[in-house]
């Protein structure tokens, strides 16, 4: 296969500005660890979101979890089971027509006065009807939607990874074609492990996410259209580490001899850096408890962590956005106090998100542990921390 029956004009690659957009079924979680992974990596774009992360309040926080809360001292099962969905038969899903998914596209445009070369990208959880993972508006270039669901049933990995794949490898389609049409009939139909492989059977997908591959024939274009060698190195390098994470399907495994942690800016939110800046989203009272544990590698016991309440207070008061400063001093007497379960929620929850941000193996070095009795500490070694001024 040759480039001769494609013709381009040769563009003038400048910063492109590219919209990440959401439909509501898309969580917080989803949206903006994607937008964090895709900024990781000294991105040539410009990703741009009018939304902000939400973050719980000290005032919600307390409110939920005082005493004549009913659901205050139930049990929570905090056990999940692991079940790998990789190639199993994917549910069905309500199907959606472009038109309608683009319509959102073309709303945000016109409400944001955008310039036609910027970019806007849907992330949606809403099937499509020809049920494909990603797809451009055929009427006006530069409007795409990715499809966020089902891709446990054809990766196994944190979700990132293949959202980010499609995201990256359909600006730079975006880049290599004049219309989606010309990018339709340069789709390969048969699988080869290139970024433009069509995948008709879905589970294919993973190969070209395995492989990290540009064919030839797509360097050839790549080549002539004067694609920027930023833009093919930010996109080769996310493709490689995206393929060496669905590679890895046995759950973060490849982190067992290198745990590290990393507490960014003045809020002190807490990523986990060699998993592509991952954060681990903890609300301002159970960061205050991880960080107070942070803080004495020796360890707390439980009966003991009132001796600790000036530091819990001024480590809460610095990262929290409530002005509420009753709420916060209620937040503290009810972890400090021997008759409250609020601080053995709080680890409880803890451990889950670390659980969910590295699997199960990989989070006993984060977690706060110890015997019944004995102090509680958190195992990563203190050297393995890194604490930066931005976020």
């Amino acid at each position: 296969m040759n480039t001769a029956g494609f013709e381009y004009t040769l563009p003038k690659f400048t910063a492109m500005n590219v919209h990440l957009i959401r439909t509501e079924g898309v969580s917080d979680e989803e949206y903006f660890d994607l937008l964090d992974f895709l900024r990781h990596f000294n991105s040539p774009y410009s990703f741009i979101t009018t939304e902000e992360a939400s973050e719980i309040s000290v005032e919600e926080e307390v409110e939920m979890l005082l005493p004549d809360d009913p659901n205050y001292h139930s049990k929570r099962n905090m056990q999940r089971q692991e079940v790998s969905h990789i190639l199993m038969e994917a549910p069905i899903i309500y199907l959606h027509a472009w038109k309608d998914l683009f319509d959102i596209c073309n709303r945000y445009r016109r409400k944001k006065r955008l310039k036609a070369e910027e970019v806007v990208i849907l992330l949606t959880e809403q099937g499509n009807e020809l049920n494909w993972f990603t797809g451009f508006d055929p009427k006006i270039k530069g409007n795409y939607f990715v499809h966020t669901a089902l891709w446990e049933y054809y990766t196994g990995t944190d979700p990132r990874y293949p959202l980010a794949y499609q995201v990256v490898t359909l600006l730079m389609k975006h880049q290599m074609f004049d219309s989606g049409d010309k990018m339709n009939e340069a789709y390969h139909k048969t699988t080869r492990g290139c970024m433009m492989d069509y995948c008709e059977e879905k589970k294919q997908i993973s190969i070209k996410m395995r492989t990290a591959d540009i064919c030839g024939f797509c360097q050839e274009i790549i080549a002539i259209r004067g694609i920027s060698q930023e833009v093919v190195r930010y996109t080769t390098e996310l493709m490689e580490y995206v393929s060496n994470k669905v590679k890895h399907l046995n759950r973060y495994s490849h982190l067992k001899a290198n745990h590290q942690l990393e507490i960014r800016g003045y809020m002190q939110f807490i990523y986990i850096p060699q998993m592509g800046s991952k954060q681990v989203r903890l609300t301002p009272l159970e960061r205050a408890v991880y960080l107070l544990f942070l803080n004495h590698p020796e360890g707390i016991k439980i009966a003991e962590l009132s001796k600790h309440k000036q530091e819990l207070s001024e480590i809460i008061h610095r990262i929290s956005r409530s002005d509420n400063r009753a709420f916060i001093e209620r937040g503290i007497e009810e972890l400090c106090s021997p008759n409250s379960n609020s601080l053995s929620e709080k680890m409880a929850r803890i451990r889950r998100k670390f659980i969910d941000a590295v699997g199960e193996e990989s989070a006993n070095s984060y977690i706060i542990s110890g015997k019944n009795g004995e102090a509680k500490k958190i195992s990563l070694p203190r050297e393995n921390v890194k604490v930066t001024s931005t976020n």
